[in-house]
């Protein structure tokens, strides 16, 4: 249980820096909506969290974090596929770059069913692609 409210404890901080101390965060993120420079795939590893290694602020970055940093191949079948829809999002609404951490190799390795890679759907998303590997294995 103390666990439990070590995460309690830590809400609380968070909501008194947000939405007392700092509240303008906040706000100008309601009020002109998500910018994020970049697109961050990462493991769901609680150990490796991107937001702390990267020392990033609310709106800073959009977050996509599965197993393994698991970028699927792209698969044009009319279906809602989860990292491809975040992956189109931010590229269509976003304009952010992309960095997948915690991983042994660049997401536009991994090959969708037609030969391409996920990234190469997205030309002018493809070429800001890169990796920030390293962080664990």
């Amino acid at each position: 249980m103390p666990e439990l409210e070590r995460l309690i404890e830590g809400f609380r901080r968070f909501r008194q820096r947000y939405f007392v101390e700092q509240p303008e965060v906040y706000d100008r993120l309601v009020k002109h909506g998500q910018s994020p420079q970049a697109l961050v795939i990462a493991c769901s590893d609680s150990r490796v969290d991107p937001a702390l290694i990267t020392d990033s602020n609310p709106g800073d970055m959009f977050v996509v974090r599965n197993v393994a940093n698991v970028v699927p191949p792209f698969v044009d079948d009319g279906k809602t596929h989860g990292t491809s829809a975040a992956i189109e999002f931010s590229i269509k609404h976003l304009q952010g770059a992309a960095c997948r951490c915690h991983g042994p190799q660049p997401v536009w390795r991994h090959p969708g069913t037609d030969g391409r890679s996920t990234f190469q759907h997205y030309p002018r998303f493809h070429r800001s692609v890169d990796g920030c590997h390293g962080a664990g294995t």
